[in-house]
């Protein structure tokens, strides 16, 4: 049950800092006989560097002394010996005192640990450690060189992903300053229907018809404020369906969008009963856009259902946001 836990809590550690690029595995201990002194270790990997941390404390005091020597010999033969320094001491007593290791380092680790002594003034002290340690500290090394390799693999993940984010962009500016059209855009605009008393606000996009075409298929949405009418005025909404062509002049950045098709408007005054309240259209107009600013112009007639109910036309203008 106890083994368990501890690997769960470690898969939980693990986990969660997987993404945070810094991992742990839970502590292991070792004893000095007869000296009630404890030496509590862990490896951890960050910044692309393995370590393994000791804090050796007798009762919740650090009883590391300037000079003392970690030995912890492996299975196969082979010994790594940390050196505790006087800077080291200088920080936080009572914190784990990280040691770097190289991976080879680590790889020997991952063998299991057949002693682990403490060197003080040329006496040295074996530490005792169950078996359950033991073998979690054999564990903890594999698992973390295991999530290490987890770690890197995401990283190069993420730096081609990068890399790629930041080669679209750069090509999406250099596209747009030698004048190659863009896969989409949008414009969020304001504007005034035929210098009348009325508010024109709406969202136009386009989306390119072919990897190397200048057409686009434009498509929106827009409500017309009428403050002229009674009754806290007229809304008229218009949806537009458009093929535009996208051309720039020359290097400067600046776009020219000719653009024509039909319309589907909405009168909300008006009545399913007399033919008023949905009406067919058509329009024509030109976009110009520079870096992040929009305006254009726009011709639009509508047609009730009803002949003598003639039409409705007008000349809109418009400037926004393009992006």
């Amino acid at each position: 049950m106890k083994r368990s836990l501890i690997t769960l809590v470690f898969a939980l550690v693990a986990f969660s800092n997987l993404f945070g690029q810094a991992i742990e595995t839970p502590t292991c201990y070792a004893y000095l006989p007869g000296r009630e002194s404890t030496l509590k270790f862990k490896y951890s990997y960050e910044g692309e560097s393995f370590y393994s941390n000791f804090r050796f404390i007798k009762g919740s005091q650090n009883a590391f002394e300037v000079g003392d020597k970690i030995i912890m010999e492996a299975s196969n033969g082979k010994a790594i010996t940390f050196c505790v320094s006087e800077n080291m001491l200088k920080q936080d007593n009572n914190e784990y005192i990280p040691f770097e290791i190289s991976a080879e380092e680590m790889n020997i680790l991952q063998n299991g640990i057949m002693s682990i002594s403490i060197v003080r003034q040329g006496e040295r002290f074996v530490l005792e450690q169950n078996e359950y340690y033991r073998t979690l500290t054999q564990k903890n090394a594999r698992l973390i060189a295991d999530n290490a390799y987890r770690v890197e693999k995401f990283d190069r993940q993420e730096k081609v992903i990068k890399e790629k984010i930041d080669t679209k962009r750069n090509i999406t500016k250099e596209s747009k300053e030698i004048g190659l059209p863009p896969a989409y855009y949008n414009n969020i605009y304001i504007g005034n229907e035929s210098f009348q008393d009325n508010i024109v606000c709406g969202y136009i996009g386009g989306v390119r018809l072919g990897k190397e075409s200048k057409l686009y298929a434009q498509f929106g949405a827009q409500m017309l404020w009428d403050i002229n009418q009674l009754e806290g005025g007229n809304i008229f909404l218009t949806f537009p369906l458009d093929l535009s062509y996208r051309l720039y002049l020359g290097n400067s950045g600046v776009a020219l969008s000719p653009f024509i098709g039909g319309t589907f408007n909405i009168n909300t005054a008006g009545s399913s009963n007399d033919h008023t309240l949905m009406l067919p259209g058509f329009e024509f107009g030109l976009n110009i856009d520079y870096k992040k600013a929009y305006i254009g112009t726009v011709y639009h007639a509508e047609f009730f259902t009803k002949k003598y109910l003639g039409h409705i036309r007008g000349l809109a203008f418009r400037i926004g946001v393009h992006f």
